[in-house]
């Protein structure tokens, strides 16, 4: 679709250089605009199947802030969030303490809990 649309609009501007500052801008826009969030919010339900998978199989899901966590620090150089592919680390955090009650439910009702006598 980004690709028909730089197309149409390359089309409608008649200067090459134009056209060419058009594009760049159009690429530009689009990556930042519609890819980037778009392999982020893949990324984020990544994360969330993973959460549950580890709870369910009997994983204590509270170990994957703890990662998030350390690889926050162990981050080098911040790059913003809206120019990555994935989340923060921050952001990753957030998301999982807001669904840690649910991973910790699965865990604690997994047959590895029931298997250990929780």
């Amino acid at each position: 679709i980004m690709q028909g649309i730089m197309a149409a609009g390359s089309e409608l501007i008649d200067d090459e250089e134009t056209r060419g500052m058009a594009m760049q801008a159009l690429g530009i826009g689009s990556s930042i605009g519609v890819a980037l969030p778009f392999s982020r919010v893949h990324e984020s339900e990544a994360d969330e199947i993973g959460l549950f998978l580890m709870a369910e199989a009997g994983y204590d899901p509270r170990v994957a802030i703890d990662v998030w966590i350390r690889m926050d620090e162990a981050q080098e150089a911040d790059v913003p969030e809206f120019l990555s592919t994935h989340p923060a680390p921050s952001s990753r955090i957030d998301e999982f303490r807001r669904m840690m009650p649910e991973a910790l439910e699965l865990y604690r009702t997994s047959e590895a809990a029931r298997r250990r006598g929780e």
